[in-house]
């Protein structure tokens, strides 16, 4: 790591441990990781070997059963349900593999990603700003169900990406979209 990168992410001695009718099972095990500000990182592995686990604990969905896991300075483990859902709202997206587990469906495109723009402090022309860059701006009036999986799986990076918070954390986000 440079002098003058800063972690935006660290995980020290990551442990999770699910109980199952069949026993302890152990999705992550001794996870050590630093990720600098700037960095875009892949977590690759086999099905079942913690990937998701791991991804869920980063972006401060799941508590770890041991270990310590910072964004941004600010160790998760440490923060109360409620301090650690605020934190994810402002600095944390996470982005489902599919795409309807990341939007709301009453809601249009554009209000999908205003309502989130506005909890970062974007304004309204960041939320259209971001529908066009994800090619999205002539569907800014349809609802998910009006979209297809692929323009779906688009709108909710652009709900991740608005504000520009400090960590998207993505789960198979490319499962729903074309090459291209």
């Amino acid at each position: 790591m440079s002098e003058t990168s800063k972690p935006v992410i660290e995980c020290t001695s990551l442990l999770r441990v699910f109980e199952s009718a069949t026993g302890r099972v152990q999705a992550v095990r001794g996870v050590d990781l630093t990720i600098e500000a700037g960095r875009t990182v892949a977590i690759v592995g086999p099905s079942g070997s913690g990937k998701s686990s791991l991804l869920r604990m980063i972006g401060g969905l799941d508590e770890p059963s041991a270990g310590d896991v910072f964004i941004d300075g600010v160790n998760l483990v440490k923060l109360t349900r409620g301090a650690r859902r605020r934190m994810r709202a402002l600095l944390l997206a996470h982005v489902y593999q599919r795409p309807t587990d990341n939007l709301l469906g009453y809601l249009t495109a554009l209000d999908q990603v205003a309502r989130v723009a506005r909890r970062r402090g974007a304004g309204l022309s960041d939320a259209v700003a971001m529908l066009d860059r994800m090619g999205l701006a002539d569907r800014s009036d349809h609802l998910p169900a009006q979209l297809s999986g692929g323009e779906q799986q688009r709108l909710a990076f652009a709900r991740g990406a608005v504000g520009a918070p400090a960590v998207v954390v993505a789960d198979e986000p490319t499962a729903e979209l074309d090459t291209e």
